[in-house]
C-alpha cells in the first residue's frame, strides 16, 4: 500500500488507510447487519452468519490480515469506514 499511497498522493489525490479489515467492516456496520439478518433466520443460517462475521471482522482470523485503503479526490472527505 506504502507505493499506491505515494503514487496517489503525488498525482494529487487523497490516500485513507491501510486500515485493517475487521475494524474496517465493524465501522460500516457489519455486526449490526450481521443481527438483521440473523433476527429471520434459521438457527442454522443464523449460526452461518455469526461464523462469517466472526471469520471476517476477529483479529485472529481475516480481520487483521487484510487491509482496506481509499483514494478520493483531493479535498474530499474520508470515505465510510476511515473515518
Amino acid at each position: 500500500f506504502a507505493g499506491l499511497a505515494q503514487a496517489a498522493t503525488e498525482a494529487g489525490a487523497r490516500v485513507f488507510g491501510p486500515v485493517a479489515q475487521g475494524p474496517f467492516l465493524e465501522r460500516l456496520g457489519a455486526h449490526e447487519r450481521a443481527r438483521a439478518l440473523i433476527a429471520n433466520a434459521t438457527p442454522e443460517v443464523a449460526a452461518e452468519i455469526q461464523n462469517g462475521l466472526h471469520r471476517l471482522v476477529d483479529a485472529q482470523a481475516m480481520g487483521a490480515l487484510f487491509k482496506a485503503v481509499a483514494v478520493v479526490a483531493p479535498g474530499a472527505a474520508p470515505p465510510p469506514g476511515f473515518e
